[in-house]
């Protein structure tokens, strides 16, 4: 697993946890 893969997946998780939050709110 690259270094790119994991900050593209995680900067992935980042954002959809956030319209998860804001779907909440």
């Amino acid at each position: 697993i690259s270094v790119q893969v994991v900050a593209s997946l995680a900067a992935d998780t980042f954002t959809s946890g956030l319209s998860w939050w804001r779907t909440q709110l």
